[in-house]
């Protein structure tokens, strides 16, 4: 069921069942299976390939670069189209050959390679390594991108009585997790709390927090939807 407020790409490919809500938007290049329901205020980008009966909830994102930090422009369906779209952007050969001339502006005969050259040097730079000083920085990056082994995984801290506030869960923190830059996570049971130990502010920044009772009541209502 196709809502009019909602926008499809015309080369998008949505099964005649699927169920889609009011400012919705579907790019092209996308495949969405039978019995899905796509939420309000959803954007779906090229590329994306969604199963039949999936359920995908209001203001989510689908197909998009990922905010993961990890993530280091790999490439993917998505990242490779988008990039194809900005080198034909910035194709003027059929304008060159239009007006006879070499540069993309139809203004003389020197040869403009600004883009490539600015484009094999973003190459460059990609691969470069930040943990060493080298051409393109003096100093090392802060942040390095690397893949987490198998062996990484998040420590994570159980207790028994369910945290009251946010401030009651940071006092539980054991001395031996107060170290700079220390990710793990703190669970009752029912809400768990992704924290990074932050030594300038002596103390534990919430990045992430879930509540199992709210997802399950959430999922309750949109399953009577």
């Amino acid at each position: 069921m196709n809502q009019p407020l909602a926008y499809v790409h015309p080369q998008a490919k949505v099964a005649r069942n699927v169920v889609i809500e009011p400012f919705t938007t579907i790019h092209a290049n996308v495949i969405i299976g039978s019995g899905t329901w796509i939420g309000s205020n959803v954007t779906i980008m090229e590329g994306a390939r969604i199963g039949k009966n999936c359920r995908i909830f209001p203001g989510s994102v689908i197909s998009a670069i990922p905010q993961d930090l990890k993530y280091d422009n790999e490439d993917t369906e998505v990242f490779n189209s988008f990039m194809k779209r900005i080198d034909d952007l910035n194709d003027t050969s059929e304008y060159d050959k239009e007006f006879g001339t070499k540069d993309g502006f139809g203004a003389g005969e020197k040869e403009d390679d600004t883009y490539e050259l600015l484009k094999t040097n973003s190459e460059k730079y990609k691969k470069h390594k930040y943990d060493m000083p080298d051409e393109y920085q003096d100093t090392p990056r802060v942040r390095v991108t690397t893949k987490e082994s198998k062996n990484d995984k998040m420590k994570r801290l159980n207790f028994k009585n369910e945290f009251k506030t946010e401030n009651d869960m940071k006092e539980l923190i054991p001395e031996h997790y107060k170290s700079d830059g220390h990710v793990f996570l703190m669970d009752d049971g029912i809400q768990t709390f992704k924290v990074r130990w932050d030594e300038e502010l002596n103390e534990g920044t919430v990045l992430s927090y879930k509540n199992k009772t709210m997802i399950t009541e959430d999922t309750k209502k949109m399953k009577k939807l």
